[in-house]
């Protein structure tokens, strides 16, 4: 039998045969990932005994983690009967690191549309907000394919099938408590889309009573994909900006897809996810193209200034805090992440105005999310997680608020290091 063991003051991890050690390593883990995936076969001629066949089969890769694990404790916190529920809700301090964020993305859509902020700023520019894990993810991902199990995870009975497969991956080590030998499960993220994650929740739950950690599933922890509450943020957007009907009012998302003819972009995010965000992004960067060269007082967009200029000074780091400066003059104008809330004031006037900082805050929003994705950065996204959760909410994504609501007290209130 393979055992690893280690504590929290011996790095490596000992890989055990029995009485042997076949290898030493540190403790990086894994996640496993999952979805379903569903082939419809219609035949050619149709009859009473030939009819459209449905396959649902779930396909499960691992991806390795790139962080070193070793010396995280495996201690449950002790639970906080009245915990703080201001931690998973938006702070002033959440909202300034966003707000600080979105300066960065504002000025790089700046230097690379505006001539002139090409010319003195491209080497200003920070092209990643750095974190203290910025070294370690910005390696290539190292994928295992786990390969597609003919089963399906509408079905609670073949779902079980398919997690006991995924259990046998969960590293285990032997431990001594009391005297005694106990065999400790290592707990590892399985992600997937909302319903998947709920799934798994689910059969975790008939599993509860059952008499050992493997039967119980104790090293699966179910969480939902970034990239699945993409697609529900872009849904929300969509709802909240996009219509039909005002295809002749200028600068909305239907008038604009029009205009440049983005027929592939439609009211449903889902049925083209890559060109919604596309057109998203590109909307968004127009925006606030739009609002600079404004500020700028610029009729074209390889013009230079129109009015006074400050002093953008000579070294690197004078006109990255120039650039910077004036970024964020532009995010905290225009940005307004208070757009879910019932008692958010609004110009009744002006809708054309109030369309434009809708449009400036969640297009920002959606690029911060999506950045913080990319860098790996997870106190970036935890911020915006508790944004979404309120997004959520105010849209009627239960399913998604829940999820928002039970990914935050994991992290703060719940589970171990």
């Amino acid at each position: 039998m393979e055992t690893c063991n280690g504590d929290e003051t011996d790095n490596p991890i000992l890989v055990r045969r029995d009485d042997e050690v076949i290898s030493e390593a540190k403790w990086n883990g894994f996640k496993l990932c999952g979805d379903n995936i569903d082939k419809t076969v219609k035949p050619r001629n149709m009859t009473i005994s030939k009819q459209s066949q449905s396959f649902n089969y779930f396909n499960s890769y691992a991806v390795l983690d790139r962080i070193d694990m070793s010396l995280c404790s495996e201690e449950a916190p002790l639970i906080d009967l009245e915990p703080d529920m201001g931690s998973i809700l938006p702070s002033n301090d959440n909202k300034l690191s966003i707000i600080r964020n979105m300066a960065v993305l504002v000025a790089r859509i700046l230097v690379k549309n505006i001539s002139f902020f090409k010319l003195h700023f491209e080497d200003a520019v920070e092209y990643h907000i750095k974190h203290k894990f910025t070294k370690e993810m910005s390696t290539k991902s190292e994928v295992v394919n786990l390969g597609i199990y003919l089963h399906s995870e509408r079905s609670y009975d073949e779902f079980l099938q398919i997690l006991d497969k995924l259990e046998k991956y969960i590293p285990k080590k032997i431990v001594e408590h009391d005297g005694l030998m106990r065999e400790v499960h290592h707990q590892v993220l399985l992600g997937g889309d909302q319903m998947t994650a709920a799934r798994a929740r689910g059969s975790k739950m008939i599993r509860m009573n059952s008499t050992t950690d493997s039967k119980r599933l104790t090293g699966l922890l179910p969480v939902s994909e970034d990239w699945h509450t993409k697609v529900i943020l872009l849904e929300i957007i969509w709802k909240r900006l996009y219509s039909t009907v005002s295809i002749t009012d200028h600068g909305t998302l239907q008038q604009l897809r029009n205009l440049i003819n983005r027929r592939n972009v439609v009211s449903d995010p889902k049925k083209d996810v890559n060109a919604t965000e596309d057109f998203l992004n590109l909307v968004t960067t127009s925006y606030v193209l739009c609002v600079a060269m404004q500020k700028l007082k610029m009729k074209e967009i390889d013009s230079s200034p129109s009015v006074d200029v400050l002093d953008i000074g000579n070294t690197k780091e004078e006109r990255k805090e120039w650039i910077i400066t004036f970024s964020e003059e532009i995010a905290s104008e225009y940005v307004d992440l208070s757009t879910f809330n019932s008692d958010r004031k609004i110009d009744p006037e002006d809708h054309v105005y109030e369309y434009a900082k809708e449009m400036i805050s969640l297009g920002l929003f959606y690029m911060e999310y999506h950045d913080a994705i990319r860098e790996g950065d997870g106190d970036r996204v935890f911020n915006c997680w508790k944004y979404m959760l309120i997004m959520f909410r105010a849209t009627s994504h239960w399913n998604y608020a829940l999820e928002a609501f039970t990914l935050l007290a994991q992290y703060h209130w719940i589970l171990p290091e």
